[in-house]
């Protein structure tokens, strides 16, 4: 009862819907005696983590794809709890990431599961694993339904929140299941670092107006998604979203690809990108490749609005939102003659700053889960994991490639450990050394190179130690403090210091 009480009193306080679910999960596992507890929600064909206690940090960046994992299924399925007891020959979704046997099959254990639901569909699932074989008794079923009730509660609260946020009350439903006119999903972004909130904030902002953007960022920090989840927020979703890579137009064919050419007597007319993108989204990625006589037109359709075809006069309105990007300083390219001035006045309105992968702490192993599940769907593997020594290699790794080059690392490392393991029924731990990151070098101050002063080296390396502290505990950071020999509320105070917080 006293848990119960705890967790309504949650419910009344403002706090963050990933303060409530943590919570929730714990007071589940020390109620029911059990290792582990998930609580995940519905996402199209996927269930992905809202919280989880017992396992590796990196299980909250992966998606479950429903019709992939048996037991999963077999939850979503009933409207009763559900119990897969010693022996049930369907793999646990969860082997090789359960902290107590990391990177090896679970031993004889119990299993409950419980769909959740809202408004009669299913909105996720709950899951509690003990690796003592029988723990869960006929009264735990039972009791297991109050607990479900209360995490429905908290997702409707967390549904309403959302819904409060992004002033699209009416549109919430209809755009949870968008695609993009390009052909792609519609993008899920990973990221629980102070810096990704602050940025995910702003964008739900600005998602729905009509409001030129600039992102700017390193290549590979993943602006092309940013853009494309901006695209499917935004009242433009079923229309087109049109990319254009400046870099690669020449300047003969830019004007052309950009606003089309009227019909001739050789040729019949060529619908440009603006056309193209009429009702929808234009994005012109590295926008400094542009020739100053296309910025002029392009300068020309923001003041008013308008533009014409290639060779002909006559001037079409354009319904179209404009975002662009960057991985250059526009100001410096301005003092280069490499944009021109006004244009800069007209996208500095509202840049929109993307965060390296080196700034956003533990974010790398959320990214981590999310690519490791992929390989493991594409691979046919029942379970592909990090070791310990991996995901502390991936956390202070200073990633001078970003996202991208996380990507491409966890795809190789993902082949190297196949060839170690042919049976798709094998758990396959990814080790350091198929990492391939034995070049790295410690994160240094952008343009001091390898030197650096004594203050910021020792900050430097107090941040890969808390990063990989909290990573090897699964941000628990109690027992993280207690592994760095320091006190609770001293770890607080320092990750706040050092920015990780």
């Amino acid at each position: 009862m006293n848990t119960v009480l705890s967790l309504l009193s949650d419910l009344l306080m403002d706090l963050p819907v990933t303060i409530r679910a943590q919570r929730l999960v714990q007071q589940v596992r020390e109620r029911f005696f059990c290792d582990a507890v998930g609580l995940l929600q519905i996402d199209g064909e996927a269930l992905v983590p809202l919280a989880f206690v017992g396992l590796s940090r990196e299980a909250m960046g992966r998606r479950f794809v429903i019709e992939q994992h048996p037991r999963l299924a077999a939850v979503m399925a009933s409207s009763d709890p559900v119990r897969f007891v010693p022996g049930d020959p369907r793999p646990d979704p969860y082997d090789g990431l359960v902290a107590e046997y990391l990177g090896q099959p679970l031993p004889v254990h119990d299993c409950l599961g419980i769909r959740l639901s809202l408004d009669g569909a299913p909105c996720g699932v709950m899951t509690l694993d003990a690796l003592e074989g029988r723990t869960f008794t006929e009264k735990d079923m039972a009791s297991l339904q109050t607990f479900a009730r209360l995490a429905q509660i908290m997702l409707r609260m967390s549904q309403l929140e959302q819904d409060s946020r992004s002033f699209r009350l009416l549109r919430a439903k209809h755009t949870a299941s968008n695609t993009l006119q390009t052909g792609t999903e519609r993008p899920v972004l990973i990221g629980q670092s102070p810096v990704m909130e602050t940025l995910l904030q702003e964008l739900e902002l600005v998602s729905d107006s009509d409001l030129p953007l600039l992102l700017v960022g390193e290549a590979g920090t993943g602006k092309k998604q940013l853009v494309q989840w901006i695209h499917s927020e935004s009242r433009r979703a079923d229309n087109p979203l049109v990319h254009v890579n400046c870099v690669v137009l020449s300047d003969a064919l830019a004007e052309m690809e950009l606003f089309g050419t009227p019909e001739t007597a050789q040729e019949p007319a060529y619908a440009g990108c603006l056309e193209r993108a009429q009702g929808g989204t234009l994005f012109l990625e590295e926008i400094c490749g542009l020739p100053l006589t296309t910025q002029s037109k392009l300068l020309w359709l923001l003041q008013t609005g308008h533009y014409s075809r290639l060779g002909e006069t006559q001037q079409r309105a354009a319904d179209v939102r404009l975002l662009v990007s960057s991985q250059r300083d526009l100001a410096q390219a301005v003092r280069d003659g490499q944009l021109l001035p006004d244009l800069y006045d007209r996208l500095i309105a509202y840049p929109l700053r993307v965060p390296p992968l080196r700034d956003r702490g533990s974010d790398v192993l959320l990214l981590a889960g999310r690519f490791l599940e992929l390989n493991r769907a594409r691979h046919g593997l029942q379970s592909l994991r990090l070791s310990e020594q991996a995901q502390r290699a991936l956390a202070a790794y200073s990633w001078p490639g970003n996202i991208k080059e996380l990507k491409h690392v966890l795809d190789r490392a993902a082949i190297r450990a196949l060839g170690q393991h042919r049976k798709p029924e094998a758990i396959v731990t990814i080790d350091v050394d198929w990492l391939g990151l034995e070049t790295a070098q410690p994160l240094s101050p952008k343009g001091q190179g390898t030197a650096m002063s004594l203050r910021r080296a020792t900050e430097v390396f107090q941040q890969q130690m808390v990063q990989s502290a909290l990573a090897q505990h699964q941000h628990n950071w109690s027992a993280a403090a207690r592994s760095l020999g320091i006190d609770t509320s001293n770890l607080h105070k320092l990750a706040k210091r050092l920015g990780l917080k």
